[in-house]
């Protein structure tokens, strides 16, 4: 009778276990971000006034690449580093190192500044693609 009695609640509870499981939604990672593509920026107050351009970012495995274009000419980002929504690339222009210090605030918005030996300009940004 033990036996029997066991058996069956052995056999209920497996019952439930499988209808437990195959009724629950399945949990998946969060999305992680990926600022890939071109992004149209503007940098503004620089001693050369606005500038507009685009930046285009390229992921290959976990290494990144890039390069910003403008009127100005186009620049080769030379190490770039995204960490959650922030970013920093390090490029040259005219001889001088530049920094783009900066954060995604949403999937289609650029914001930070243009670190260099002449000061700190705002940039802004949106995705282009």
């Amino acid at each position: 009778m033990k036996a029997t009695t066991f058996s069956i609640s052995l056999g209920g509870l497996l019952i439930f276990l499988m209808a437990a499981c195959s009724s629950s939604k399945m949990a998946t990672a969060p999305k992680m971000f990926d600022p890939s593509g071109t992004w149209s920026y503007t940098v503004s107050n620089t001693p050369m006034g606005t500038i507009t351009g685009t930046l285009d970012l390229t992921k290959q495995g976990d290494q990144w690449s890039g390069k910003m274009s403008s009127s100005l000419g186009t620049m080769p980002i030379e190490s770039i580093e995204i960490t959650d929504r922030n970013i920093l690339a390090r490029f040259t222009y005219d001889g001088s190192p530049m920094r783009l210090e900066g954060n995604f605030d949403a999937d289609a918005m650029l914001k930070g500044s243009i670190v260099s030996d002449y000061g700190s300009f705002p940039i802004s940004g949106t995705r282009s693609n």
